[in-house]
């Protein structure tokens, strides 16, 4: 629970978070302390799952939704499992980077999950 003093008020005001990452948290951390095995659970169990990032302007949310670098980690994930699809003796296999956000860690984790499935799952 956080208290925030306003001088406009008095006593302040509570909010409630579910977790806090401090701002030199990785991305591997925010990752893991914020979605981590939820994911898997909820939309394996047929849910829909959200992600949302929310603040001012500058404050980092599409750093830790997609990461950094100068190729989308996204699209290199998608690029990556197209080629597992159609395996060729060139395909590599998709590896996660530090500085991969969490969208990309989603997508990992979810098409990790369903290879170990044996094909039960359909994403």
């Amino acid at each position: 629970l956080v208290t925030v003093d306003s001088p406009v008020s008095e006593g302040g005001r509570e909010f409630e978070f579910d977790s806090v990452v401090g701002g030199d948290a990785t991305q591997a951390e925010v990752y893991y302390n914020t979605v981590g095995d939820a994911i898997r659970q909820t939309v394996f169990s047929g849910f829909n799952f959200t992600i949302l990032a929310y603040g001012q302007t500058s404050s980092g949310k599409t750093y830790t939704m997609l990461g950094e670098g100068e190729e989308n980690s996204v699209a290199r994930l998608s690029s990556s499992r197209r080629k597992i699809q159609q395996p060729s003796p060139s395909a590599k296999k998709y590896e996660l980077r530090e500085t991969d956000g969490i969208l990309p860690r989603v997508l990992f984790d979810l098409f990790q999950a369903k290879e170990e499935c044996d094909g039960k799952v359909n994403i």
